[in-house]
């Protein structure tokens, strides 16, 4: 009879003994996502301690359809759902994704839109022609006019534009849309070159050799980019750029040729700020640019300046730059 008692007794104990083991050898193995990557993400934050994951998307993406390229996670740990590199995700809501190792962790990934850059200057979409050489609306005012300033004026004259509307190939798509090409083109009328160049400013005289040019218009906004959309076509071993500055200038600021005011610009008076990006690859499509502003100091400016040009020092005949939606960042 004691021997049967004994025996119960250690029946009973095993429950809570193989409890007491399974909390020796079950060590926690918290579950993280190491990497989580989208295409055309601005920027991306993994917060480990909220278990959270924070994704900036341009303001043109669609959250619905966003393509994942890089992700990874614990060694060891299951995902639910099972997500890999170039699935599509629908990041429209917040995604709830399970990690499990001996426990479950809940990760929320939340995708926001950058805000929409501004169109703070006359006619930043290029959707405005008056005619196939004129970025202005039929009916402008003599502002508006000579705000988006180029050679064209000269060239057309030997049929040479430099500066066209282009209504087939835009970035937006839509009624009324076009984007602005620039073009390099020879010009044996005038024994010379022209690269496609377009500037917010005007020509207070025009000479291929020694032009004198007034840059800017009015603006007293400091903007943290300047963003928009880019085709290059580039021939041999041209490079195109799209240039902005800033300047507390009393009038626009007068100096001579394009290329000798955008290399010259860190030694310009009055400069508040400026950056450039240099196009030097070839693009099947549009894509979206950022040209970061550089401030020199916290001055409010009163001009800006904004440049475009599909050629740079040893332009090249047929070398294209298309331009479009053109805008500010904050």
């Amino acid at each position: 009879m004691k021997r049967i008692i004994f025996l119960l007794s250690i029946a009973l104990c095993l429950p809570g003994c193989n409890d007491q083991w399974n909390d020796l050898v079950h060590s926690e193995v918290v579950a993280y996502i190491k990497a989580f990557t989208v295409e055309e993400q601005v920027k991306c934050d993994i917060l480990t301690v909220d278990k959270k994951v924070d994704i900036l998307l341009p303001w043109y993406a669609d959250p619905k359809a966003v393509r994942l390229t890089e992700f990874s996670i614990t060694n060891g740990a299951v995902c639910k759902p099972d997500i890999k590199a170039g699935d599509v995700l629908d990041l429209s809501e917040p995604l709830t994704i399970t990690l499990s190792t001996y426990d479950d962790y809940v990760w929320t990934v939340t995708a926001t839109l950058k805000p929409k850059p501004t169109g703070d200057l006359y006619n930043m979409s290029f959707d405005l022609w008056n005619s196939e050489y004129s970025p202005y609306e039929e009916g402008s005012d003599e502002e508006q006019r000579n705000y988006w300033m180029s050679a064209n004026y000269l060239l057309a004259i030997f049929n040479y534009p430099v500066v066209v509307r282009e209504t087939t190939f835009v970035a937006s798509a839509g009624e009324g849309k076009a984007a602005m090409k620039l073009l390099t083109r020879n010009v044996p009328e005038l024994a010379t070159i022209a690269a496609g160049t377009v500037f917010t400013g005007t020509y207070e005289n025009f000479d291929f050799t020694a032009p004198d040019i007034k840059y800017g218009v009015p603006f007293i906004k400091r903007p943290k980019s300047l963003d928009g959309f880019a085709c290059y076509k580039p021939q041999g071993t041209d490079d195109g750029y799209i240039f902005i500055a800033l300047g507390e200038w009393d009038e626009p600021y007068k100096a001579g040729a394009v290329s000798a005011f955008v290399d010259g610009i860190a030694s310009v008076p009055g400069l508040v700020g400026y950056g450039k990006l240099a196009f030097d690859k070839e693009m099947a499509g549009y894509e979206s640019f950022s040209v970061n502003i550089n401030y020199v100091n916290d001055h409010t400016p009163k001009y800006v300046v904004v440049i475009g040009s599909c050629s740079n020092a040893a332009p090249v005949v047929d070398s294209a730059l298309y331009l479009d939606e053109l805008g500010f960042s904050y």
